[in-house]
């Protein structure tokens, strides 16, 4: 398969990293969700706008998680109230973003199946 690259890390797209204040939390979520729905280049990754589109959604779908997580085992500890700006984000806008970024892994699954398949029957048929 063409222009697939690999590196010393599991992913080269770079994310996040712990729990941030809300608003701060907001702009990183508005940032990939603008990325995912065309408004914002991508970060450059591999040429195959296929594995791009896997690659890209399932890092940030893992981040959106990893800042639920956090924000979830805060309000079971009592650091973070009900009807918190927290919460209220947990529940708004982080929850919708991770339905959006696991549709968007979920499309770039189905678009690499469909290259890979393409791919190899034309490898097939040329012998």
């Amino acid at each position: 398969m063409p222009d697939v690259r690999y590196g010393q890390r599991l992913t080269d797209v770079l994310v996040g990293y712990g729990l941030a204040p809300v608003e701060e939390l907001y702009t990183e979520i508005y940032e990939m969700w603008d990325v995912l729905l065309g408004r914002r280049d991508a970060p450059a990754l591999p040429q195959s706008p296929y594995l791009a589109l896997q690659e890209i959604s399932t890092a940030y779908l893992g981040r959106a998680l990893e800042i639920d997580g956090k924000i979830l085992r805060a309000e079971a500890e009592k650091e973070v109230e009900k009807n918190s700006p927290l919460q209220k984000f947990r529940t708004g806008a982080l929850a919708d973003f991770i339905v959006l970024a696991r549709r968007a892994a979920d499309l770039g699954s189905r678009r690499l199946t469909e290259f890979q398949m393409l791919h190899e029957e034309s490898t097939r048929s040329s012998y």
